[in-house]
Formats: structure tokens, C-alpha cells, sequence
């Protein structure tokens, strides 16, 4: 695989994160809601893929074994050392639960009937496409990406849910 493609490919959920902050400030959200949420997020996709290891094995395999080397992944390595297996587990993938939780917040605080609809064709269809390249680059299975993704927005439904409640 492609090395730039990787190193590119690996920065999105953070360049989600960043939006996401952006869209805080200006719907004036709080910073520790979009913190919080995010990084919950994949703490929560790293106890997934720990949880689904032991359940279905190695059914939930990547398609092509790969240990990522990003900054940020040897980062949280450092502090968690179970996130380097993590990352080299494919159920769910990550990067489609970071979208997926994306998606949910964009549409929940600033809700599509309001959007001019090539924005909201563009959200799709960037989404469609960097999941798409997860299973292109057989990085993750069709399956992996769509749970990703779906656990993603669930866990955007109960994390806000939960600060609603509390």
C-alpha cells in the first residue's frame, strides 16, 4: 500500500476532531462537548475491538495485516499499550466510527433540512468515499466499515444522551 496514501488516509479523524471544533465555535457548543465526545469515541472504538477479539476472533481480522506508525497512534501506544494490537484488529473499523460519529454530530446540531442540499451531497459522498478507500486498500472488510460506522453514531446518540441527562 501506498505510504502517502496511509499517512493521509490516517489523518482524518483528527481533521474531523478540528472541524468538529470549528462547528463548536460557531454554533457555540462547548470545546469539552466536541473533546470529550471525540476522544470517547475511539476509547470507545479501542474497548469494541478488544471486546470483538475475544467474541469472534479472528473473523474480525483486517484483510491484510498492518500495524499503523502514525505520531498519533504510537502516542496513545505509549499511554496504552493495548492500542497498538487494537489498531491491527479490523472490527470495527476506527476510522468509519470516527465518521459515523462525524455525521451524527453535524446532523444533530445543525439539522439537513437547513442545509443547501450540495452540502449535504457533499458530506455523503466524502463519508461514502473515505470508507470506501478502507476497503479498496483492504484495510477493513465492507462488514468492519459499516459497524464502524454505525457504532459511531450510536455512540454519538448515547454520548448525548447521557449529557442531556446529566
Amino acid at each position: 500500500m501506498s505510504s502517502t496514501y496511509e499517512k493521509i488516509i490516517s489523518l482524518y479523524p483528527q481533521f474531523l476532531f478540528v472541524v468538529l471544533l470549528y462547528l463548536c465555535y460557531a454554533r457555540d457548543i462547548s470545546y469539552a462537548y466536541a473533546l470529550i465526545g471525540y476522544t470517547g469515541n475511539s476509547i470507545v472504538n479501542g474497548l469494541l475491538k478488544q471486546m470483538f477479539r475475544n467474541v469472534i476472533g479472528h473473523a474480525g481480522d483486517r484483510p491484510e495485516p498492518h500495524h499503523s506508525s502514525n505520531g498519533f497512534d504510537s502516542f496513545i501506544a505509549s499511554v496504552w499499550p493495548q492500542h497498538k494490537a487494537n489498531t491491527a484488529y479490523g472490527f470495527p473499523s476506527g476510522h468509519a466510527q470516527s465518521m459515523g460519529y462525524y455525521l451524527a454530530f453535524v446532523h444533530h446540531f445543525f439539522p439537513w433540512r437547513s442545509w443547501h442540499p450540495v452540502a449535504i451531497f457533499a458530506h455523503l459522498i466524502i463519508a461514502t468515499f473515505l470508507m470506501q478507500t478502507r476497503i479498496a486498500f483492504r484495510r477493513h472488510t465492507f462488514v468492519q466499515v459499516l459497524f464502524g460506522f454505525l457504532f459511531g453514531i450510536v455512540f454519538f446518540h448515547v454520548f448525548h444522551w447521557f449529557k442531556v441527562q446529566g
